[in-house]
């Protein structure tokens, strides 16, 4: 038996292993690489339109409605960017709506304001022109035989003049605090007349010579004629009755 020995070179002996060695790590830095590119791929493919949707957040707060993003994906990212979309269509939408809504508000309050304005300039052109009134009215009266007063629409003695006293021994303050005074001094005989009286004030009509008895304070009995007439403001609005009673009993 022989045995042949063949001599080689170490290099030569491990240029397999080196070469193998070299071809293992050329495809691990190959694989990392490619690893690295694929990641940063990923990161950017989703951080991105989450950078976009957060911008979008921020620019909407800030009140641009008329931002849009535009991110043309098929995945969760895409729907997410619809629904965005969308949903700063419906804010604009219902903004555009509150404000339509806070002008047509504005202006009604506007019209309202110069509406009452006006009524309240009216009213009280009205009532300067019914205190003139009064004023004339109370100097006629103070100067007049005839016991005079104001009735109003509600029923209540505005005005009563000075000589009710003297003619029918009640003050005008006892008048005032009791607008049916007139009509509870009517003497009990004559009460069938209060009936034909209340029927026109109610109709608003005019009565003339009506002649009954009262009682007087101190329960003396006098004969009066009375008469009414309806009385109309200064733009046409009936505000009550000015009656009017003479002591005829000496004549």
């Amino acid at each position: 038996t022989s045995i042949l020995v063949a001599e080689i070179p170490i290099e030569d002996a491990y240029k397999p292993v080196s070469t193998l060695s070299r071809s293992i790590l050329a495809s691990y830095l190959f694989f990392l690489f490619a690893l690295v590119i694929i990641f940063n791929y990923l990161i950017r493919y989703y951080t991105n339109p989450l950078k976009k949707l957060i911008n979008g957040i921020r620019r909407i707060g800030s009140g641009d409605m008329d931002f849009y993003l535009n991110i043309n994906t098929h995945d969760e990212i895409g729907e997410l960017s619809d629904t965005f979309n969308k949903m700063v269509i419906s804010i604009k939408k219902a903004r555009e709506s509150i404000i339509g809504y806070n002008k047509n508000l504005e202006r009604k309050v506007e019209e309202r304001t110069r509406e009452l304005r006006s009524e309240i300039d009216e009213r009280k052109k009205t009532e300067q022109e019914l205190i003139k009134s009064e004023e004339k009215y109370r100097i006629l009266t103070e100067q007049s035989v005839e016991f005079i007063y104001w009735k109003t629409v509600t029923g209540k003695i505005n005005y009563v003049s000075p000589n009710c006293l003297a003619m029918t021994g009640y003050s005008q303050k006892e008048y005032l605090d009791n607008p049916d005074l007139p009509e509870e001094i009517v003497d009990k005989e004559d009460r069938e007349i209060l009936d034909k009286l209340q029927y026109a004030l109610n109709r608003r009509e005019k009565i003339r010579n009506l002649q009954f008895r009262i009682r007087k304070k101190d329960k003396k009995v006098r004969w009066f004629r009375y008469y009414h007439i309806p009385i109309f403001g200064s733009n046409g609005d009936f505000i009550g009755f000015r009656c009017s009673n003479t002591d005829i009993t000496d004549y």
